[in-house]
């Protein structure tokens, strides 16, 4: 099977031509010319990341190998590592996936192999319904009726129809918009390197230039799920708490998810999904869901719609978690965060948590050749996260190969530095604590101009229209 956006091979592959490598082999070994056997890796940045090391040391072609026989994959490679939102473009050499038994028949005896490319621009639909409740503002529930391999029968669209027929027979004490996306695997036409979830990112940017994203207070999002495996649940601090407190796991990590592009926008956002998702989605394994886990996505969305409101305890929840995720960040850095939170008193709950997450929310990519790592983070202060830190240095103390350190705006190949992290850790944190400097001026001064204005309007004195 021909991974998207990969060139055409039509080929005669013997066994002298086929190399079968490691991952952390890929700038050991020549390469060159050659068909190269490799496993296809467990993690969709690892994927990219690997294809691209390969694909730039000219091979023949790229054979990714799954773990069992009758298991197909197909997930989207391009001619880039990262994952920023500059444009990218397609590979120039085959990447084909096949299984364990096709593997050794090409290593062994070789084979006559055609795949054909047809790249083509296609039309999308989301699928937009409400379910009235009370009040002017509304929460955003997700899903996508979109997949490479399967059909919307393999993506978590019947689900989100049970959970709307569930909530449908509910009282709701707010209103609820149920958004039922495409793209979310393929991208757009651009060959966007951060081609997940276009398609909702392509409707936030729309509902956001008409001024409709400021009622909504936060979304619930279903990822892909693999069957029979426990739930598990990424969260907004301020939503998280709610499932905390009745012995829910709750994470942090946003990216390759549909609350990425909330969080980004500032609404604090919610998913639900399962460790080995990755797996079961794109794929030919068979995929059918146990009432069991419908039940329970059902019950976490109710119980969400039921007590998740604007409050002071969103307000302390967030801030809590910045300030221990930031650990012994630099002091500007610190200092810049104390200034956005003493923002609170001077507007209310839900408006300062989502000028908050916007500013806060941040990625950190790192990746290494040798041995072959991929770390990605999104969330809140994430890029300078005491965990994140950690992970950067040890990248930078163990990577034998090249390394490339980035987040959602550009990355760049870092130079060996041994036993000089320290000295580029501290630069690091130092330039992020300037580059979010400015931001927070402008936003402070605007909840202070918005502050001043409603008093003045308040106490409808001339002198202080003046002022």
């Amino acid at each position: 099977m021909l991974l998207p956006y990969s060139a055409s091979l039509k080929d005669t592959i013997k066994p002298s031509s086929v190399l079968a490598l490691k991952p952390g082999e890929v700038d050991k070994l020549d390469i060159e010319g050659k068909v190269v056997l490799v496993d296809y890796p467990d993690a969709a940045e690892k994927l990219r990341f690997l294809v691209y090391e390969i694909s730039c040391r000219r091979p023949a072609a790229v054979l990714l190998v799954t773990p069992r026989n009758a298991l197909l994959k197909s997930d989207v490679v391009l001619g880039t590592p990262g994952f920023t939102y500059a444009l990218s473009a397609p590979l120039k050499v085959p990447v084909v996936c096949v299984d364990r038994k096709v593997a050794s028949v090409i290593a062994s005896e070789g084979a006559d192999v055609e795949f054909s490319s047809n790249m083509s621009k296609g039309s999308g639909r989301l699928i937009i319904a409400s379910l009235n409740g009370r009040g002017d503002l509304e929460v955003h529930l997700t899903s996508h009726h979109d997949s490479i391999i399967g059909g919307s029968e393999a993506s978590p669209a019947s689900m989100l129809y049970s959970v709307v027929d569930y909530l449908r027979k509910r009282d709701l004490p707010v209103n609820v918009t149920v958004i039922s996306y495409t793209a979310r695997e393929v991208g757009d036409f651009d060959f966007t390197e951060y081609h997940y979830t276009w398609g909702e990112r392509y409707l936030l940017k729309l509902l956001e230039s008409k001024g409709k994203l400021e009622n909504v207070e936060y979304s619930m999002s279903i990822s892909p799920l693999s069957p029979g495996n426990t739930l598990k649940v990424v969260a907004h601090p301020a939503l998280g708490k709610y499932l905390e407190d009745i012995g829910v796991h709750v994470s942090h990590n946003h990216f390759f998810l549909e609350s990425h592009p909330y969080m980004e926008a500032g609404i604090p956002a919610l998913v639900v999904t399962s460790d080995n998702s990755y797996w079961h989605r794109n794929t030919t394994l068979s995929r059918a869901y146990e009432e069991g886990v419908v039940a329970r996505v059902r019950e976490l969305i109710a119980l969400l719609l039921e007590k998740a409101r604007p409050s002071e305890e969103w307000v302390k929840a967030t801030r809590e978690y910045i300030l221990d995720k930031t650990g012994e960040a630099c002091l500007e850095l610190r200092v810049n965060l104390t200034r956005l939170m003493d923002l609170v008193p001077r507007t209310d709950a839900l408006e300062w948590v989502k000028t908050t997450t916007r500013l806060a929310y941040s990625t950190l990519y790192v990746a290494c050749t040798r041995p072959l790592g991929v770390y990605v983070n999104s969330s809140l202060v994430a890029s300078i996260s005491s965990n994140s830190m950690a992970s950067l240095r040890s990248f930078l103390s163990q990577c034998e190969g090249g390394i490339v350190v980035g987040d959602q705006r550009a990355y760049v190949p870092v130079n060996q530095l041994r036993g000089l992290e320290d000295f580029y850790l501290d630069n690091y944190a130092k330039y992020l604590a300037r580059a979010l400097k400015p931001l927070i001026d402008y936003e402070a001064f605007k909840i202070l101009y918005r502050f001043y204005v409603k008093r003045c309007l308040g106490d409808g004195e001339k002198s202080h229209w003046d002022k």
